[in-house]
């Protein structure tokens, strides 16, 4: 289940009502093995770092905001596509989920975890995510 960070929550309606300026925005895959909390920071995730593995860049023009189905307002970035090419790494590495960070500040927006851990190992492999976001007033 997605969680927005609390730190998360001011950023956000910082951006939204032009306290701060937007930013672009970093998602990354972290490998320790934890459930994202309301109070977690960008330091509480250990980032992947193995497979050739880098950060997707969600920019602010590549967002779609509707209303979904359910009537409540959603964000939605294109899918973004992590490629693993590096074999040099002995074992295998486990993904437990995604956060998002802002690019230039670095706070923590959002984090969900996978339903179970997806695991690299070799070439080849590839993880795909499509950010979104919903706001509900539930």
């Amino acid at each position: 289940m997605l969680k927005v960070a609390n730190v998360g929550e001011v950023r956000l309606l910082q951006m939204a009502l032009g306290e701060n300026s937007q930013e672009n925005l970093q998602l990354r895959l972290f490998v320790n093995n934890i459930t994202p909390a309301d109070t977690d920071t960008d330091a509480t995730f250990t980032q992947m770092s193995q497979h050739s593995y880098a950060s997707a860049t969600i920019t602010m023009a590549q967002w779609t905001v509707t209303t979904n189905g359910s009537g409540e307002a959603e964000a939605v970035a294109p899918a973004k596509t992590f490629s693993f090419t590096d074999d040099t790494v002995s074992g295998t590495v486990p993904v437990y989920g995604y956060y998002v960070v802002g690019a230039t500040s670095g706070v923590l927006l959002w984090a969900e975890k996978f339903a179970s851990p997806i695991n690299i190992s070799t070439t080849g492999q590839s993880i795909e995510i499509t950010p979104k976001i919903t706001l509900s007033t539930n």
